[in-house]
């Protein structure tokens, strides 16, 4: 029955029906407990919907069941970023990439970001290095390694690793974001005041932006 019901919520997970999936999940759930891939699925669309919450407490129930899990650790890790718990997606990601199983690349992404919101750029510089070496052509990992980088006060380092996400990946807020900031550090205001204006345009809405206008 179960695996029944579970090819039914699959199914109205990929139509597009979230809410009537979710509480066919919750069903699920109930019924077998003891089934550590029904919780992650329960977790995965709860990401889906962004109730990142409901997502964790799904998830600490799967890894319950399963701790060494790497989707579920994966998945913990980008929802913990989601909900501001920075020190403990650090921690999942170096479980993940202890057993040295599933998606090395997305853990050391997900743990540079984590680091960088809790200020610890060289560390953050480290990990961004280590996933440039697994994949140059990830245009987060370029601009986390500026954001690394522009934290250390390292201005003319920054600069192009913004420019290569921005390559990578154009009209990408954060690095336009983060280059015009390092344009005025670097003292060229009238550059800086363009990158500004071509982020707005794509963000128009950001406080960073505006400020990195007001200021230039």
């Amino acid at each position: 029955m179960i695996e029944t019901l579970m090819v039914q919520a699959d199914r109205l997970t990929a139509e597009g029906q979230f809410e009537q999936a979710k509480e066919l999940y919750i069903r699920i759930c109930h019924f077998a407990p003891h089934r550590a891939h029904c919780w992650y699925r329960l977790a995965e669309l709860q990401s889906q919907l962004e109730r990142f919450e409901d997502c964790q407490q799904a998830l600490e129930l799967s890894l319950r069941l399963k701790p060494n899990d790497p989707a579920a650790l994966l998945l913990a890790t980008a929802n913990l970023l989601e909900m501001g718990d920075y020190a403990q997606a650090v921690h999942l990601a170096d479980r993940l990439l202890a057993a040295n199983d599933g998606n090395r690349l997305a853990a050391l992404i997900n743990k540079s970001t984590a680091l960088l919101r809790l200020g610890r750029f060289v560390e953050a510089l480290a990990t961004a290095d280590v996933a440039l070496e697994l994949d140059g052509c990830q245009a987060t990992i370029h601009a986390n390694r500026g954001s690394a980088l522009f934290g250390l006060d390292r201005y003319e380092e920054a600069l192009p690793a913004f420019e290569r996400a921005l390559q990578l990946r154009p009209g990408y807020g954060v690095a336009l974001i983060n280059k015009s900031a390092v344009l005025r550090a670097l003292r060229r205001p009238a550059e800086a005041l363009t990158v500004a204006d071509t982020a707005l345009a794509a963000h128009p809405t950001s406080p960073a932006a505006l400020l990195n206008r007001a200021a230039a």
